[in-house]
């Protein structure tokens, strides 16, 4: 099967008629589908294969987390930032313990700026203290334990967009951050049923997240 193109300084270069297979081939050799499976083509490895045990797991999990959640009385939205947190800090049993208390922490900021700061007569008194604990997410992270930054500020702001309050918020985190560990175990499980090598994030150091 053939087909006409223009003559052009192209990829395509200036035959006016070229197999579709060869011109198949040229684009799937583009760095940026190299993602892609491609037919006939060295190149183009399916790497999605790689993330289908988790998909699969993580779309189970993520569907009745949403229906049963309200039922529990749960958050449902703050379960989902506890899960995305786990596997932003790299995952495993040393990504969820990084999670589990670092949201912790956070959201006990945030508890702590609502509580203290009404009882000062100052203007702008909430912004300090917003200020004040958001240096401390930072600084916190000299102890190891405390070293997914990232994790703070989300369990700050999931205490701040919830108005159920300081325990629903901290029970929704750790629920979705189990989730979150439960979806990656269990998605390795399948993938190596499947046959593939499954997607890993290293984790971080603390240092280097920190650093970041």
């Amino acid at each position: 099967m053939a087909y006409s193109v223009p003559n052009s300084p192209n990829r395509l270069g200036t035959d006016r008629t070229r197999s579709v297979s060869t011109v198949l081939k040229e684009i799937c050799n583009d760095a940026f589908l190299s993602n892609f499976h491609c037919p006939d083509s060295g190149r183009g490895v399916p790497r999605m294969k790689n993330y289908l045990g988790v998909a699969l797991t993580v779309g189970i999990l993520a569907g009745l987390w949403a229906q049963f959640s309200p039922v529990l009385g749960l958050v449902t939205w703050v379960g989902f930032v506890a899960w995305a947190a786990y596997f932003a800090s790299g995952g495993t049993a040393r990504g969820l313990g990084s999670t589990l208390v670092t949201t912790a922490s956070g959201a006990a900021y945030g508890w702590l700026v609502v509580t203290v700061t009404p009882a000062i007569p100052a203007a702008g008194a909430v912004a300090v203290g917003v200020g004040i604990i958001a240096a401390l997410m930072c600084l916190q992270a000299g102890w190891a334990v405390l070293g997914f930054i990232p994790g703070a500020f989300l369990g700050a702001s999931s205490f701040f967009g919830n108005p159920e309050g300081i325990w629903s918020t901290l029970l929704a985190l750790v629920v979705g951050a189990c989730l979150g560990w439960l979806s990656d175990v269990t998605g390795k499980l399948v993938q190596s049923k499947i046959g593939t090598s499954a997607a890993t994030v290293e984790p971080a150091t603390p240092v280097e997240t920190a650093a970041r």
